[in-house]
């Protein structure tokens, strides 16, 4: 890991543990990420972050365009079950792609050939990430029995649900093809055409706001500038308290401070939310 002249050796450290702890598939794309700034590297951990399901208790809404699906005749048992385990506050992130353990960061943009298309640069740079999630807020859950590991049988067609801190919102039954052909943006968009209309006009941003050209959401950007701003206050902080053994971490949503035998001193709750 280089070291970067305008962190701290505890906000270093920080970005070190971060890049050594997601899941990236590339030795090079590692060690690139592990050269950014701690600002860059906190936009692709709360990427990471935001792709799975915090567990806890949620009400859940269906949408008709779920009971409407070719599929949900097939399957009607499976999204009771999956109705079932958010109202029980389930850990549900074994039901969704197993890309989210494989792989966050993944390097450049790529470069760009006379041969390649369009359609094939978009796709070669959506590669590793979830562009449904990313453009949306939408996720996709896989409907296959759980298995006595944990994990989920994988499936053809899936669930996608979008997330609240109170509630689920099950949005329709589709496939991997409903991530390319159209199927999610339509329920989307006819959503906020029905918001407006009913609040007398106006325009909506879709949920997954501003998307960047490196495939992550521009919220994610600013929170993390937010984020780094709230770290480097805490750093000098600890600084002047003369704890100079004292890492920072984070655990979930929370920020968590450990001393040098790696025992929790402080916690700061939900704080990249």
């Amino acid at each position: 890991m280089t070291n970067d002249p305008h962190m701290s050796p505890r906000i270093q450290d920080l970005r070190d543990y971060l890049v050594r702890n997601m899941p990236i598939q590339k030795a090079a794309d590692r060690a690139t990420l592990g050269g950014k700034y701690i600002t860059t590297v906190l936009i692709h951990y709360l990427t990471y972050k935001a792709r799975m399901i915090r567990a806890r208790p949620r009400t859940v809404v269906i949408w008709p365009s779920v009971e409407n699906s070719k599929h949900y005749a097939a399957h009607e048992a499976d999204v009771a079950r999956l109705k079932a385990e958010f109202e029980a506050g389930v850990d549900m992130n074994a039901a969704l792609s197993s890309a989210i353990r494989r792989s966050v960061y993944a390097g450049e943009l790529p470069q760009r050939t006379r041969e390649m298309t369009n359609e094939d640069w978009v796709k070669k740079a959506w590669r590793g990430k979830d562009r449904i999630r990313v453009l949306f807020d939408v996720h996709h859950l896989h409907l296959g029995p759980r298995q006595q590991d944990g994990s989920v049988g994988r499936t053809g067609p899936l669930l996608f649900v979008g997330v609240a801190p109170e509630q689920v919102f099950f949005l329709t039954l589709g496939d991997h093809d409903s991530f390319d052909d159209g199927t999610i943006s339509s329920i989307v968009w006819d959503a906020l055409e029905a918001r407006a209309q009913a609040d007398g006009g106006g325009i909506y941003m879709p949920p997954g706001g501003g998307v960047t050209l490196g495939g992550t959401k521009t919220t994610d950007t600013f929170k993390a500038i937010n984020i780094v701003k709230a770290l480097e206050h805490l750093d000098r902080q600890i600084d002047e308290l003369g704890a100079v053994d004292t890492v920072i971490r984070f655990d979930g949503d929370d920020i968590i401070l450990k001393d040098g035998q790696d025992n929790e001193t402080d916690r700061f709750k939900d704080q990249l939310l």
